[in-house]
């Protein structure tokens, strides 16, 4: 396991730059799935499909995808990627 805390801007990095990334924020597992044909996907791990929001972009997702009423984007200082590629 790969256990990588990062700034915002490194973030955004990351999800322009990856395909798969799987990531800890407090006790819950996210994945961010870059490759999908109408932008960029991410959901809770274990999670029917159905459940995956989909942004445009990695400064959409950062803004508008929320972590109990957060925006992701205020709590890259806490995420903890455990695989990336």
């Amino acid at each position: 396991m790969v256990i990588i805390i990062m700034k915002k801007s490194e973030f955004v990095v990351k999800i322009e730059n990856g395909r798969d990334i799987m990531f800890n924020v407090g006790n819950r597992h996210y994945t961010i799935i870059t490759w999908l044909d109408d932008g960029i996907g991410i959901g809770e791990q274990n999670k029917p499909k159905n459940e995956i929001s989909v942004y445009p972009d990695a400064d959409t997702l950062l803004k508008e995808f929320l972590v109990d009423g957060r925006p992701l984007g205020d709590l890259t200082e806490k995420i903890i990627i455990t695989d990336y590629s």
